[in-house]
């Protein structure tokens, strides 16, 4: 007898282990599902922009579908908890940041005693996350903005300094010439 996993159980499939950071992005992708409702066309991909890496992502990548791979989700490393979340062809976009009174409550101490105590702290911080209230979760925006074109072919260019190919949005230019970021520090 086969029996299908929960959502959950397939996040933290996917992610090898429980722990905060997934439960964070487990609650987010929720909010997400139920703010943005169904697809507005078959082929609609849900887009997301994370303005950190963190556990959180593996979660989108399962409840959303959402893909480093195949550009649904992209990560600009600001160091902020938030997320924008669009369905492709739309112009509603769903920002959602989580609090940091959540945050600071939920930040792993030091140390602890013992094994037993932090897989306690782990098992009461998850659960708190999913369910405190949400008003105490997150802050949550609507706007109408793209979030990006998920359609733009990336354009390529040539370091001038170490030769290897390099995609242009992420190419440091002076006049005409263009260098990677590795080479550009």
């Amino acid at each position: 007898m086969c029996v299908e996993k929960t959502p959950w159980e397939q996040v933290v499939d996917f992610h090898g282990h429980t722990c905060p950071g997934i439960a964070l992005g487990f609650r987010v992708a929720q909010i997400a599902q139920r703010e943005l409702g169904l697809r507005p066309a078959p082929a609609a991909e849900l887009l997301v922009k994370a303005e950190t890496q963190s556990c959180a992502l593996d979660a989108f990548q399962i409840l959303n579908k959402a893909t480093c791979g195949r550009g649904t989700l992209q990560i600009k490393e600001k160091g902020k908890h938030v997320y924008s979340f669009q369905y492709s062809g739309t112009d509603d976009l769903v920002r959602i940041a989580l609090k940091g009174d959540l945050l600071a409550r939920v930040a792993e101490p030091a140390s602890f005693p013992g094994p037993r105590q932090r897989q306690n702290w782990v098992l009461e911080t998850i659960q708190f996350i999913l369910t405190c209230p949400e008003e105490d979760f997150c802050t949550l925006r609507r706007t109408p903005a793209v979030l990006y074109n998920d359609t733009a072919a990336p354009r390529w260019t040539t370091c001038s300094v170490c030769g290897e190919a390099v995609r242009t949005d992420h190419a440091v230019q002076t006049g005409e010439v263009f260098k990677c970021l590795t080479c550009a520090d």
